[in-house]
């Protein structure tokens, strides 16, 4: 996850420069750290729950498929967040 998610934030990367400007303004920019890690941590509840009540509402093919999914989201927030300095400088130097 780290290379894929700095790739994305870099300003010279996928999303930088023009784009990136175009995409978040002033203030949009502010949360834009706190949003990519907490729509990871909120997926990964989303397919932890599903696992709980019985796979419901995401389809899946095998019983543990959704608790993987969970484990995945929850290791790319924690990659988030242990990267939270580096992502948060390249936020902000994005001009």
């Amino acid at each position: 996850y780290h290379g894929t998610l700095l790739t994305l934030l870099n300003p010279y990367g996928l999303l930088g420069g023009i784009l990136f400007t175009l995409i978040f303004t002033g203030t949009d920019r502010e949360f834009v750290y706190d949003s990519v890690r907490l729509i990871a941590f909120e997926l990964g509840l989303r397919f932890f729950t599903d696992f709980l009540e019985g796979d419901v509402y995401f389809s899946v093919n095998d019983r543990t498929q959704n608790l993987r999914r969970a484990l995945v989201q929850f290791r790319l927030t924690e990659s988030i967040e242990s990267q939270a300095a580096v992502l948060q400088t390249i936020i902000k130097e994005t001009k």
